[in-house]
């Protein structure tokens, strides 16, 4: 949910590597009370961005209280960055991030290397077969063509078409946990279908742990009467981590652990930690040529969203839109560190969210 920037030829790119080591907690901003359950879901881009900002602001000796009062004296981040710390203050608050992305590690069999699996929530127009005959069992729908006319179709904007597949077999979407393979993706963004072994459950990456506990009362330090609370904490599946991609200034990025150099980071809420490793993962895990036929021509593009994100509206700006599938709004908040007191709660749009 970063803003996008354009990439500018002096600035470098950095892959991290996330590894809790203990459960996680990571809550939006409604309030925790007495007799209240707090629950965990998975860590947001924003998260993601103020953890390692923080830290990067730490080793660069700036001074955090002072940036403190600049925003709370109604100056943006940027702003107070580059006034407190100059130049390379300046850098840091231009720093962009990408992900929090599930990657996985597993040995190969019978060799001494490891393989490293990324996945993404998988794309809202792939449908399952409720009747396999024969065969995969995955279908996608595509915009549909000028001939089709439905009766009943209602666009939500003008010269929008709906989403279809040519098929005589009952459809049913995919269960919300399901989560897709970076090479499942780069078939899906090529036009083609995904297997089905591209696509795993949620439960195989992680779960939830839940954990009951009581308020101690400070003057005492016996158990405060009354004020028992329960959380839920995110438990990833073993080899499973978390994979973030930076891009920004070579001083800024030299801040943070570079390749193989690990470093514990406070990650989440709860002092919960993860351990930090800088590493090479090349250029873009997901390569795919252009999608054909999508468009109202001869080619289009396809936009998947990895991550939630923030449009003025439920579409990207200044796109000509064929078609869409777009499941669900995701409430985003947090706690602000500067301000002392949960962030406004905004709506982005779902990972998983597909534009044509």
């Amino acid at each position: 949910m970063t803003e996008p920037r354009d990439s500018q030829a002096e600035h470098q790119r950095l892959w991290l590597r996330l590894e809790p080591v203990d459960t996680l907690f990571f809550r939006d901003g409604r309030p925790f009370d007495p007799a209240s359950r707090a629950t965990s879901g998975l860590p947001n881009p924003q998260t993601l961005a103020g953890a390692l900002r923080t830290e990067m602001l730490r080793r660069a000796d700036i001074d955090l209280a002072q940036m403190t009062d600049h925003i709370r004296n109604g100056d943006r981040f940027e702003t107070a960055a580059a006034r407190v710390g100059g130049s390379i203050g300046e850098q840091i608050a231009k720093v962009c991030f990408r992900g929090p992305h599930i990657g996985r590690t597993r040995e190969r069999a019978g060799a001494v290397s490891r393989q490293d699996t990324l996945f993404y929530p998988a794309p809202a127009t792939l449908r399952r077969l409720i009747k396999r005959e024969a065969g995969d069992d995955i279908v996608r729908l595509d915009p549909a063509g000028p001939d089709l006319s439905l009766p009943g179709w209602t666009p939500q904007a003008d010269g929008l078409v709906p989403l279809w597949t040519r098929s005589g077999h009952v459809l049913k979407p995919l269960d919300r946990k399901t989560w897709i393979t970076g090479e499942g993706l780069s078939t899906f963004l090529s036009g083609a279908i995904p297997s089905g072994s591209d696509l795993v459950s949620s439960d195989d990456l992680y779960g939830f742990e839940d954990r009951t506990g009581i308020a101690v009362a400070p003057e005492t330090g016996t158990a405060a009467e009354g004020m028992i609370y329960a959380t839920r904490r995110l438990v990833l599946r073993s080899g499973v981590y978390f994979r973030a991609r930076l891009e920004g200034s070579p001083e800024a990025l030299d801040l943070l652990p570079k390749q193989n150099e690990a470093r514990l980071l406070p990650f989440g809420g709860e002092g919960r930690q993860v351990v930090v490793t800088g590493f090479d993962a090349g250029d873009a895990p997901v390569r795919a040529e252009p999608a054909t036929g999508t468009s109202r021509e001869t080619r289009g593009k396809c936009l998947v969203l990895v991550t939630p994100a923030f449009f003025q509206g439920w579409h990207p700006p200044d796109i000509d839109l064929l078609a869409a599938a777009v499941p669900d709004h995701v409430p985003v908040s947090g706690w602000d560190l500067a301000r002392g007191g949960p962030k406004p709660t905004r709506f982005a749009i779902a990972a998983g969210s597909v534009y044509f």
